[in-house]
């Protein structure tokens, strides 16, 4: 049995940095374009949360995030809490 991570484990519940990050990628980043990609890339974040691929899809959305990385910065940390598995 797998337990799910608790809100003191992450910082803060799951929904609420997936949450969070949506939002900040909305009100900051200008170009349809580039707030798709970014949007698609929480997506795939979202679905593999607390599973054994978030990891790598979080360090692939980190390095090729970089250019919004002063946008998403502090959001990164309870982001990268939520891996697991």
């Amino acid at each position: 049995m797998v337990e799910e991570p608790s809100e003191k484990d992450t910082g803060a519940p799951r929904q609420e940095v997936f949450d969070e990050l949506r939002r900040k990628i909305s009100e900051h980043v200008e170009e349809e374009h580039h707030r798709s990609r970014l949007m698609e890339r929480v997506e795939e974040l979202e679905e593999a949360a607390e599973t054994s691929h978030f990891a790598a899809l979080f360090t692939k959305f980190v390095a090729l995030e970089g250019d919004f990385v002063e946008i998403l910065l502090p959001i990164l940390p309870a982001l990268a809490r939520l891996g697991g598995g």
